[in-house]
């Protein structure tokens, strides 16, 4: 995992050299396809979880931080006794890029994007707007 996480950095750093001034107007993201389970299996390794994480890297970002509200690890906490529980839907995280990189209608995107569901506008927290 660190090996792929200092690939990760090599490739946003090279981004970021190349497009120069550009690099204020830019977003990557980078998720997760599914969160791990906070216990080792017997092959000390986790198994696929609940709970995920998102990356997000370019000019457009607001400020260097860790966005989450932090549930916690004792047994209670976790999401069916073993998983991370989510906190933040990663669909409001990306709608909240939507609004950011192309100007759109936060309402407008939950009606056509994400079919109404009604998530929370992010992007003063997350983005420079």
């Amino acid at each position: 995992h660190a090996n792929q996480l200092i690939k990760l950095d090599v490739i946003i750093n090279t981004l970021k050299r190349r497009l120069r001034k550009k690099w204020a107007n830019t977003l990557v993201v980078a998720a997760t396809e599914f969160g791990r389970n906070v216990y080792q299996n017997g092959s000390n390794g986790t198994d696929h979880g609940y709970g995920s994480a998102i990356l997000l890297a370019g000019g457009l970002v607001a400020k260097s931080q860790v966005y989450s509200d932090w549930p916690g690890l004792n047994k209670d906490q976790l999401f069916e006794g073993q998983d991370l529980n989510v906190t933040t839907d990663q669909n409001a995280v990306f709608a909240a890029a939507i609004k950011t990189v192309f100007g759109l209608d936060h309402s407008e995107i939950l009606e056509k994007v994400f079919y109404n569901n009604p998530y929370p506008d992010l992007s003063k927290k997350l983005f420079k707007v």
